[in-house]
């Protein structure tokens, strides 16, 4: 049995679109970002950066899906930390336990915002990562209206109240990802 990370996801649009994802903690975030893509039906062909959050989402450190550092150094130079890669960065170096937050944001033309909750630490010895749970038909990720997302100010309540009608639906199967290829 390894151990192993069972999140939450919600995707910020008028109609409620859950997901709960299972993902080994020793996995990269590349792996979640590309677990996450194929449980919401996008396409990876677009650009994504994961944000640690606090309790309110509040955006934190970002995780990025490619390298932002100038190849001829000046970022060192200036004394610029590059974030961190989402392909060789583990999921636990930045969990701290149940309700860890993160904001993922994919396509940042259209600004797909998804709001990701660590919910519960789980021993597991099938083959992850897995959608374990859905609820919501996702939208075409190339048919986003402006005016479509729901959260605002009061986020943490907005996703309280989408997440008290996630826990009544009924699994609806597991979709296994393989991307440790």
């Amino acid at each position: 049995m390894k151990k192993a990370y069972r999140y939450q996801v919600i995707l910020d649009t008028e109609k409620d679109v859950v997901r709960e994802l299972e993902i080994y903690s020793e996995d990269t975030f590349e792996n979640l970002h590309k677990a996450l893509l194929e449980s919401f039906n996008f396409q990876n062909t677009e650009m994504a950066s994961f944000y640690m959050s606090s309790n309110d989402w509040d955006k934190g450190e970002e995780i990025t899906l490619m390298s932002m550092a100038s190849a001829d150094g000046i970022d060192e130079q200036a004394g610029i930390i590059p974030a961190p890669m989402m392909a060789d960065t583990s999921l636990s170096l930045y969990m701290e336990g149940t309700g860890t937050k993160m904001i993922y944001v994919f396509d940042f033309l259209l600004m797909w915002c998804f709001y990701i909750e660590l919910i519960e630490e789980i021993d597991s010895d099938e083959e992850l990562p897995r959608c374990s749970k859905k609820m919501g038909e996702a939208p075409n990720q190339n048919d986003k209206d402006a005016d479509e997302t729901l959260l605002g100010d009061s986020v943490a309540s907005e996703i309280a109240d989408i997440m008290s009608g996630f826990e009544d639906e009924e699994d609806d199967g597991e979709a296994r990802y393989n991307y440790n290829e």
